[in-house]
């Protein structure tokens, strides 16, 4: 009932069940306290093993980034519990571990494991944009657009 009421990213797609909500001292929620939540029920797709290096690495990485224990290539990285935020830190850490540019659009394009292993391994020449180097620091930096 409430998908007829609310966008799809309002609606709750885990619920945890308490006896009773922890309170403080003063009688609020003590959000410390509470469970968290069993993530290994939001994919929806039944597990399905890397098949490749390519898909066993971003594998790795998904579940590093997301805090899941296993990651099949059928899972969606958004029903994981992935947004646009971490699609941006997957985007460094693909840049890291593997040394290849991703496009954080591959990632809503293609938010499996399976069909961003495939854009990875036609990308798979190396890093499209060039390293940032430790520079020395020169005593006057000049002022940005804004700052002038």
């Amino acid at each position: 009932e409430l998908m007829e009421r609310l966008p799809e990213y309002m609606v709750p797609r885990l619920w945890v069940f308490l006896e009773s909500l922890p309170l403080t001292r003063n009688g609020k929620i003590d959000r410390k306290s509470l469970p968290d939540p069993d993530v290994s029920g939001l994919s929806k797709q039944e597990y399905v093993a890397p098949g490749n290096d390519v898909e066993e690495r971003l594998a790795d990485i998904w579940q590093e980034l997301l805090g899941i224990d296993k990651v099949g290539i059928h899972d969606n990285f958004f029903e994981l519990g992935g947004h646009s935020l971490l699609a941006t830190r997957l985007v460094s850490m693909v840049r890291r571990n593997m040394d290849i540019e991703l496009a954080i659009a591959d990632i809503f394009v293609h938010p499996t494991v399976e069909g961003l292993a495939q854009v990875l391994s036609t990308k798979e020449g190396g890093r499209l944009l060039p390293a940032v180097t430790l520079q020395e620091r020169p005593d006057r930096i000049p002022l940005s657009y804004s700052q002038e």
